[in-house]
């Protein structure tokens, strides 16, 4: 199974993605084509967007889209962010760090597409990483 390593937030519905979608929006993604992505499930959300798991029907591979939600679309300085985000994250090269694709607006709404990573989350590594070193992980 894929996942994005990332901080996730494990409440369904805390953002609302695309107009007219309100708290089953995540549900609802599944299925749908934005841009040249089809959207297949939500892997997990954060401070500044929902991530879900995409198939980029251009290349045929699987990819991450991370939408900026839609209270935030509206603001210029979100919008800033989110693209500052995507920009110094396709400046860097490194294994740990996913590949950005690009940075769109389709529909109303702004998302990067990056690199699908394998792996269980940033809480799951952290947890393996700790272990591995003999500590008890702090929660």
């Amino acid at each position: 199974m894929a996942r994005l390593l990332l901080p996730t937030d494990q409440r369904q519905g805390d953002y609302a993605v695309l107009e007219g979608l309100g708290k089953a929006g995540a549900v609802e993604m599944e299925g749908r084509t934005i841009s040249h992505y089809r959207v297949l499930r939500r892997i997990g959300s954060g401070g500044m967007g929902v991530v879900y798991e995409a198939e980029d029907l251009k290349l045929g591979r699987h990819v991450a889209l991370k939408f900026l939600p839609k209270n935030f679309a509206g603001d210029e300085r979100s919008r800033r962010r989110f693209e500052q985000e995507a920009r110094a994250a396709s400046l860097l090269n490194h294994p740990n760090i996913c590949t950005i694709y690009d940075i769109e607006q389709c529909e109303g709404s702004f998302f990067i597409a990056m690199e699908l990573l394998q792996g269980g989350g940033s809480r799951r590594a952290f947890e393996t990483r700790t272990a591995a070193a003999g500590r008890s992980p702090a929660i």
